[in-house]
């Protein structure tokens, strides 16, 4: 899929939230020892607030070793269990276009009204929202504390499998590095001077 992660645009395979979290809860208990049902009851009974899903996923992590992708599973189990309703597409777009970010909305505006095609979906998610294309979709998104090059407007990003080995071939060739590398993400001036992002697949 093509994201807009912080105006940030990355390609790869898409998969929903939904979908993703299907696959990790149907594997839970052979890789946990404990179902989906059972992890939720867990997170009940541990006087975490099941609401807080950030808070869930630390005790999960810190208390029981499990794994990333497990705890966003558990977490928004325990939280719909206790009562919680996922936002609307809407209710997602509104919340990260709300006060000092409300001037990037017109990026979002123009992509939902390109015609980007029949078979194109708007998904919700907290940080970004995509559209989604069976293979391909983009998204922008809007957050606070970014570095200073991802400001500005939107960024493209090359999903790879290797990243150290995708970094090395432009230092290699003396291509501007941007900042430290992140665990899964580089970002680099291409010749044209716009910001480019090597995402670890």
């Amino acid at each position: 899929m093509l994201i807009f992660r912080a105006g940030v645009i990355m390609s790869r395979v898409a998969h929903t939230p939904g979908e993703m979290l299907s696959a990790v809860s149907k594997s839970l208990a052979s890789r946990t020892g404990r179902s989906l049902d059972q992890w939720a009851a867990l997170v009940q009974a541990s006087g975490v607030d099941p609401l807080d899903q950030k808070a869930v996923r630390g005790w999960l992590r810190a208390e029981h070793g499990v794994p990333q992708n497990s705890q966003w599973a558990i977490a928004d189990a325990a939280a719909r269990s206790a009562g919680w309703v996922p936002p609307t597409v809407a209710e997602y777009v509104d919340g990260q276009y709300a006060g000092a970010k409300a001037a990037l909305r017109p990026i979002c505006e123009v992509l939902a009204a390109a015609g980007l095609g029949d078979d194109v979906t708007i998904e919700g998610r907290s940080g970004y929202f995509p559209f989604v294309r069976v293979r391909h979709c983009g998204g922008p998104a809007a957050r606070a504390g970014l570095a200073p090059h991802l400001v500005s407007g939107p960024v493209v990003g090359f999903a790879v499998r290797d990243l150290a080995a995708a970094v090395d071939e432009p230092r290699n060739a003396g291509v501007d590095l941007l900042g430290e590398p992140g665990p899964t993400w580089q970002h680099f001036r291409g010749p044209d001077g716009d910001v480019r992002e090597l995402v670890a697949t």
